[in-house]
């Protein structure tokens, strides 16, 4: 058993108050007044107490430093431990009233605290020593005991008299800190409301600037030099299908197994062949019409009907040099106008992400809420 186990704490209820969410932080700021306030006196008792305590542990160590049991009749073994655990609890207890002196809190909460700690630390470290040093010391280890045992007898009586006091300053601070993370949920939530009015900002000009293409497309699209591009465009576009259809009918045309079983033994047209295999078209342009047709004079190839085909290749060619389009003003716009599109999309995405935070913001708000009203309730 230590020197202090004496030292007990209670707790009890108060009435009830209600009172509106709105005006909860109005309330915190008059409850840490009103309790501040009230707990002045009993902080005052308890620091009396306190230096009280402290002046007569000061005055009763030089009769322990004093203590002499060379005439008593005990074991000298016995004795010697009994003076080494004395100075230790003594030595402790100098310890003690350092850490007593420099307890300074403003709170009348902080400073019971720090002083059942300071009291609970040296009870732990000095109740051995003072147990084996009562062994032959009595009288004075007792005073002591005494000082401490009326000293906490006081300070018990204050906390149990201000327990009510303790249980509301406790909530209030809960409460506090419950509101601070409200406060906290709710910045967070105003500057995501910002962002998302700036999303929505960004894609009403989105908008407008589709609406604004739409119609310098509309506007475009009826004039008589659009319907004449369209229409040359229409016909450069059948041009280019017909060349790559006649292309292909050329290159259907060649018997590639047969040219590789003629060339097989030279390697330059061997290569110039693999070639013509894998990319007709470029080959065909890479080569020109002459070595083609130098490669392919075979009699077992019908050399004739090879160059209409190629001429008729190279009329369609002159026929799409010839066309010059002007700048279709509508492709970059409606190249724009996807690019616009795509970006709402994704801003829509981002407005709903945002959302979906608010919404877990506002779950998160109504649980500190509860708990805040909760707490209320038991003050």
């Amino acid at each position: 058993m230590g020197i202090f186990d004496f030292l007990k704490k209670k707790q009890t209820q108060e009435n009830k108050q209600e009172i509106k969410f709105e005006d909860i932080g109005n309330w915190i700021y008059s409850e840490k007044e009103r309790i501040n306030l009230g707990q002045q006196a009993p902080k005052k008792q308890i620091e009396y107490a306190l230096k009280i305590l402290i002046e007569e542990i000061e005055l009763g160590l030089p009769a322990l430093k004093k203590i002499d049991l060379k005439e008593r009749k005990e074991h000298e073994r016995a004795k010697l431990i009994v003076l080494e655990n004395l100075d230790k609890f003594t030595h402790l207890l100098e310890k003690l009233i350092q850490d007593l002196k420099v307890i300074s809190e403003e709170s009348l909460e902080k400073l019971v605290n720090k002083i059942n700690l300071t009291f609970s630390k040296f009870d732990k470290q000095s109740s051995m020593h003072f147990q084996k040093a009562t062994f032959l010391v009595g009288k004075e280890l007792e005073l002591i005991q005494q000082k401490v045992s009326k000293f906490f007898s006081e300070f018990n009586k204050t906390i149990k008299e201000n327990e009510m006091g303790f249980k509301r300053g406790k909530l209030v601070l809960e409460i506090d800190g419950e509101l601070s993370k409200f406060k906290k949920e709710e910045k967070i939530e105003e500057e995501i409301l910002l962002i998302i009015k700036s999303i929505e900002k960004d894609i009403n000009q989105s908008e407008k600037k589709i609406k604004e293409h739409d119609k310098k497309i509309n506007l475009f699209k009826n004039t008589e030099e659009y319907v004449k591009q369209s229409k040359n465009k229409n016909e450069l576009e059948n041009l280019k299908k017909d060349l790559v259809k006649q292309i292909n009918s050329l290159k259907d045309s060649i018997d590639f197994k047969l040219l590789s079983g003629i060339y097989h033994s030279i390697e330059t047209k061997m290569k110039v062949i693999k070639e013509f295999k894998e990319d007709f078209k470029e080959a065909l342009e890479k080569y020109g019409k002459n070595e083609f047709l130098e490669l392919i004079n075979i009699k077992e190839i019908n050399q004739e009907a090879i160059k209409r085909k190629i001429e008729n290749i190279e009329e369609i060619k002159e026929k799409i040099n010839q066309f010059n389009l002007n700048e279709d003003i509508t492709e970059e716009l409606e190249k724009e106008l996807n690019y616009l599109k795509n970006e709402i999309k994704d801003k829509e995405i981002e407005i709903l992400e945002n959302e979906k935070k608010i919404r877990k913001i506002e779950e998160n708000k109504n649980i500190l809420r509860d708990k805040m009203m909760e707490k209320v309730k038991g003050i």
